[in-house]
């Protein structure tokens, strides 16, 4: 029996005599089987883009939503063992405790809790409750908070089927914060990289609490007025609409469940006195704290802004960030709020396939050294900042817009360009236009703009910020900013991320690349590349760029409300400040710039970045997996189905079938390229180990005989992979006519026998 008819005839009537569901609706005990839990990460080949394949499971047992074991089943003729370390894997991935692998003939169990394995009899699975007891007594979770687990999360059903699953990164964050708040802990930190859903995951989380009545009132603090908006009017919007306000002209209402707040909203000064009006609510007013973006401002003890969430003390407070401060100050909010519940990182979300990869293109300039203008030197650090060179900056717009018109090849390429400050970006804003005045001229026949400049102090800029979001709008195609749109901007068809400013925060850093990181793939966003003029590209190599291992807080019932090591509160963004009057640049004109090198990198399966040598780049990922050419045969044998073998190879990064495609190895077999590649082994074209397969052919009656040379001609013009593809027998000469095809051998089963000896006298 194969995989499929191990799982239909014994596996599931196991669970099902175990007591398990067969229902995908009722989660009080359900077995979801064969799900995709990942999309497939996007790959770069050459100039095309494509998805490795996903990774799915054959089984995961839930009960009361969480998810409780996963099970993979083999084939019945191979051992039980051989299917538990890729479970495990996947168990890591879904927070899963319990793993199960069978062959139709036993269960082996790899228990996650205590870390030992067993194997039982395949009548003895154990029963939803069995395992769910198992479950609650190793996490720890109180008797009388049993009921907040099992309260389910908010679905709309459309014709019995859930309308939205919630992917698998976004279950694990609900879940694990929902469990930590049953034990007790108050203080949480949530860290999820721009673009996986955060605002998505903190509803599920309101709704639960709502549901379970543990909180009666929320506060969801944030920065910006478009995150705000953003929130009110998805998922909050289906479940709270009457329930909800947004707190305006400090007036602070009391009959709302949720409230929506700028901090800007709690303080106005009057006479030089700071009024706060978030104490016109009792300090045990709200039950819930959301602190969106709590990456922002510091921690220190003297900013007023901290009165907000000291004040509100006794309430749970989840801070929700992409970009955790991490030992880069004392006062970080990892320090207050503890390790993070869950970490969903920029390099997970691409792995899994669902952000966006991305190229990076890093220039360097003829004066990128420094030039000495009366008597003292700039370096590049000071471009922009402190000295202006306009050549400089047209040298630099004339790149962007070449970028997009002869490499992308799309001059309508949503780009945002980070200056230095509100000049910078003025200028950069004019050199831009000059650069593109016939795009500009088109735009403006249709009274819209190509190039805007989008700060604070710009009203218009402003004003088309939605039509820069909007997933339909054409204009404005390139923005300048400064900080604006640094955060808290969802951003979706950005393709072009131009970095024109000295960045010397890592937090910054990913903030920005942040803004290109959506999947849009169905418009036509499968990457987006950033334009690196000032050596930003260092901060992908700094420590705590993609933090992944942060430890997990298994908190206790009537934990300190005090939160982490100082117990001080996150402060998000410092006050409003007058800004400091202007520093004089010096500007100058009439410096011989040009561009001396231009640096082309892309993300390998490790988040580093590398060069665009895919050839050389599958060579050193070939060797890493297969150290030795005896481990390389060992693994290509065992795998009946090249196909499929490639496509792990291509999981891997090897690009078998682009190095196919070069001019170099074109009459080459898959693996004699793998042999040539990776171990020194003198190719041989596919026409000649076609002729080695003569004696075996001709021990075959007339129409077998024929039905193998057309296949091996096949072979010999496109490949293994030709004469794998069922679809083979669809086109001439077969036409689709099996019996023509099977009959000649006896049958299919004969003839997949004959098929395996054609493939194993190929390669000897």
């Amino acid at each position: 029996m194969d995989e499929n008819e191990v799982r239909q005839k014994i596996i599931t009537p196991s669970l099902l005599r175990a007591g398990w569901r067969d229902d995908d609706i009722n989660e009080e005990r359900t077995m979801r089987k064969h799900v995709e839990f990942t999309k497939g990460r996007m790959v770069f080949l050459k100039d095309e883009v494509k998805r490795v394949e996903n990774k799915r499971y054959d089984y995961c047992l839930r009960k009361h939503g969480v998810n409780l074991a996963i099970i993979e089943a083999k084939r019945y003729d191979k051992r039980a063992e051989d299917g538990i370390q890729q479970a495990i894997e996947y168990a890591f991935k879904l927070d899963i405790k319990f793993v199960y692998a069978s062959n139709g003939k036993k269960f082996i169990e790899h228990d996650c809790f205590t870390g030992k394995e067993r194997e039982f009899n395949i009548d003895e699975f154990p029963s939803p409750d069995e395992l769910y007891n198992r479950y609650i007594e190793n996490k720890n979770i109180p008797k009388e908070r049993l009921k907040l687990l099992q309260t389910p999360g908010y679905y709309e059903i459309n014709n019995d089927r859930k309308t939205r699953e919630e992917r698998y990164y976004q279950e694990n964050a609900v879940n694990l914060s929902i469990e930590a708040i049953a034990r007790g802990q108050n203080r949480l930190l949530l860290v999820m990289a721009t673009g996986t859903g955060k605002t998505y995951v903190s509803f599920q989380i309101v709704y639960r609490l709502f549901k379970a009545g543990i909180v009666k009132r929320v506060l969801y603090l944030v920065d910006r007025n478009t995150l705000i908006d953003q929130t009110m009017q998805g998922d909050f919007n289906k479940v709270f609409k009457d329930k909800m306000t947004k707190i305006k002209n400090k007036k602070m209402k009391s009959n709302y469940n949720i409230y929506f707040a700028l901090y800007q909203q709690f303080f106005s000064n009057d006479d030089n006195k700071i009024v706060e009006h978030y104490k016109q609510f009792k300090e045990d007013f709200f039950d819930l704290i959301i602190i969106d973006e709590c990456h922002r401002g510091s921690a220190n003890e003297t900013s007023i802004w901290r009165g907000i969430v000291e004040y509100f003390k006794p309430a749970i407070q989840l801070g929700m960030t992409a970009t955790p401060k991490y030992k880069e100050k004392k006062e970080d909010n990892i320090d207050y709020f503890g390790e993070p519940i869950y970490v969903y990182s920029l390099k997970k979300g691409i792995e899994d396939g669902f952000l966006a990869p991305y190229k990076v293109v890093s220039y360097n300039s003829n004066i990128d050294d420094g030039i000495v203008v009366n008597d003292k030197e700039y370096k590049l650090k000071d471009f922009d900042n402190k000295i202006e060179i306009k050549d400089y900056t047209r040298l630099v717009a004339q790149t962007i817009s070449n970028f997009l018109k002869y490499t992308l090849k799309d001059r309508y390429a949503k780009t945002i360009v980070f200056c230095e400050d509100q000049d910078h970006a003025n200028t950069m804003r004019r050199e831009l236009i000059n650069a593109n005045s016939d795009e500009v001229s088109r735009a403006q026949a249709q009274e819209k703009h190509y190039v805007l400049r989008i700060t604070s102090v710009d009203k218009t800029g402003k004003e088309n910020l939605d039509d820069f979001v909007s997933t339909d709008s054409v204009y404005p195609v390139i923005v300048t900013t400064s900080r604006l749109l640094s955060t808290g901007v969802d951003t979706k068809m950005v393709k072009v991320i131009v970095i024109a400013k000295n960045i010397n925060s890592v937090t910054e850093f990913k903030q920005i690349i942040g803004r290109g990181t959506r999947l849009l793939e169905e418009k036509g966003k499968k990457y987006f590349t950033i334009l690196d003029f000032k050596n930003s590209v260092e901060n992908f190599k700094q420590e705590g760029f993609d933090p992944t291992d942060y430890p997990t807080i298994q908190g206790k019932l009537g934990g300190s409300i005090s939160g982490g090591k100082g117990g001080y509160p996150p402060i998000i963004i410092d006050p409003p400040t007058p800004p400091l009057p202007p520093t004089e640049k010096i500007r100058i004109n009439g410096i011989d710039c040009y561009i001396i090198r231009e640096k082309h990198q892309l993300l390998d399966s490790n988040g580093k970045l590398i060069t665009d040598d895919f050839i050389g780049y599958s060579r050193e990922n070939l060797i890493k997996k297969y150290q030795s050419l005896e481990d390389f045969l060992r693994d290509w044998n065992a795998n009946k189905n090249k196909t499929k073998f490639f496509k792990i190879l291509e999981e891997n990064l090897i690009f078998i079938e682009y190095i196919k495609g070069c001019k170099e190895y074109k009459e080459y077999d898959e693996f004699d390229i793998i042999l040539s590649l990776a171990y020194g082994k003198k190719p041989i074209t596919r026409k000649t180990r076609a002729k080695k397969l003569n004696d075996f052919i001709n021990t075959f009656q007339l129409n077998a005989k024929r039905v193998l040379e057309i296949l091996l001609e096949k072979y010999a013009q496109h490949g293994i992979v030709e004469i794998e593809n069922p679809a083979v027998f669809q086109n001439e000469p077969f036409n689709g006519n099996f019996d023509e095809i099977f009959l000649p051998f006896g049958g299919i089963e004969n003839y997949k026998e004959a098929i395996n000896t054609f493939k194993e006298k190929l390669y000897q």
